[in-house]
């Protein structure tokens, strides 16, 4: 791959290697994670502060949602609690609760996969001594999501700094973290680790390490449906380095049997439980009503409600009803989408110049194919600004662009923050945001 200084990116002969430590001991190796990844660890940090903090003053501004209780401050701490934390877990974490609680008690809840419950599970009875409740386990979802997004922002900027430069990394970087929706890394979702499992399984690939980075892909497949998404990059990078000639494969292809081994071993258990090996498909389409469509269909759907409002309603104010508590954002949906539409054809162009590695654009692709191919009725585009997190070289793109226009970097980054702020204040009070 040609790589362009002026484009951002740093002549690499061969990946780099993670320098011999000198000092032994565990307490060594810490000091030394600390020293080798303090960029990243010091906007995880500030991010996770920030996010930590907003919720208690989000009440300020944001009414609380109509199907929340109504705080009770002559309880002590308890509804500041409930500001910290247990506001992180609300919408779809309450399926990855019940699952880590209860287990897999229905067809409905096969639509969410097993190893971020699975986890949350095994850290809940860590915290409470073998006797976790609805409180640990909610605490321990926070704890795996925030663990998990360290472990993303430590390898996002390894792997970027591969190829770019340290500004561009870190631009990256920040890009990604005042994205409106990355607050979900630190909620009850799985997001924080998908993110963390794909991006270290990009970076071992790197270092040539194929059993590793294929062991974390077989993770990803049953953390999320994209993690097939993430092994069909993986494939493409390993054809590049072999240069796609068949005499060049090795035994390193044999490690692609681990991700099909994962995910037949979860389609092979609901079999065994359901009756049904695709029942995680089946309850996409029975309970949450998804269907086959072409990405275009779904996208001009919703732009076209654009221009549609129901009596009352508007583009980002929440409505309070019983059946409806809140309004899904169409204007943040269609925007969004239309952002990585452009991003998508910028990553093909800067990959036929060499700029931007064909596994990362296969990755970008894949991620915003597969929520349009499979929308939901009434509103296509839900839970795009979410699910797009997971095309995390796109950021790399958007930083190149803030890197050599001042003008894009002060608006990406003001709306961007400004978007953050209300969406996390919706969130943390009961509304639907993606």
């Amino acid at each position: 791959m040609e790589n362009l200084t002026e484009s951002g990116l740093e002549p690499q002969t061969e990946p780099p290697t993670t320098p011999a430590k000198v000092s032994p001991g565990f307490s060594a190796g810490i000091v030394n994670f600390f020293k080798d990844n303090r960029e990243a660890l010091r906007i995880w940090l500030g991010w996770r502060l920030v996010l930590f903090i907003l919720p208690v003053f989000a009440a300020a501004f944001v009414p609380l949602a109509s199907s929340l209780p109504k705080p009770s401050f002559n309880n002590g701490w308890e509804p500041w609690l409930d500001r910290l934390v247990w506001d992180w877990s609300q919408s779809d974490s309450k399926w990855y609760l019940l699952i880590a609680g209860q287990g897999y008690i229905n067809e409905q809840t096969t639509a969410f996969y097993p190893l971020y419950p699975l986890l949350v599970r095994v850290v809940g009875f860590i915290f409470w001594l073998g006797q976790p409740d609805e409180a640990a386990f909610r605490l321990a979802g926070v704890v795996v999501a925030s663990v998990a997004a360290l472990v993303f922002c430590v390898y996002f900027m390894r792997l970027l700094a591969l190829d770019y430069t340290p500004q561009l990394t870190r631009l990256g970087l920040l890009y990604f973290a005042a994205f409106p929706t990355s607050f979900y890394l630190f909620a009850v979702y799985t997001e924080s680790l998908f993110l963390a499992l794909s991006v270290a399984a990009f970076y071992f690939v790197r270092q040539n390490k194929w059993w590793l980075a294929l062991v974390l892909a077989a993770l990803a497949v049953v953390t999320r449906q994209q993690g097939l998404i993430v092994v069909a990059a993986l494939l493409v990078e390993y054809g590049h380095q072999r240069e796609w000639r068949w005499r060049r494969l090795n035994r390193q292809m044999a490690w692609f049997g681990l991700p099909v081994l994962s995910l037949a071993a979860w389609l092979g258990w609901n079999w065994l439980a359901f009756g049904n090996a695709l029942m995680p498909v089946v309850a996409t389409q029975k309970y949450w009503g998804r269907y086959m469509a072409w990405p275009w269909y779904s996208y001009l759907l919703d732009f076209a409600g654009l221009f549609y409002r129901e009596p009352g309603q508007s583009g980002f104010d929440p409505v309070q009803s019983a059946d409806n508590p809140a309004l899904a954002l169409p204007i943040l949906n269609v925007a969004t989408t239309t952002l990585f539409i452009i991003l998508a054809v910028a990553g093909y162009r800067a990959m036929r110049k060499g700029q931007f590695r064909a596994a990362y654009w296969v990755l970008c692709l894949g991620c915003l194919l597969q929520p349009l191919i499979s929308p939901v009725p009434g509103d296509p585009l839900e839970s795009l600004p979410r699910y797009l997190l997971l095309s995390f070289p796109s950021f790399v793109l958007l930083a190149r662009w803030g890197q050599r226009s001042p003008l894009f970097n002060y608006c990406y980054l003001g709306l961007s923050l400004a978007l953050a702020g209300l969406l996390v204040a919706r969130f943390t009070l009961g509304y639907w945001v993606a």
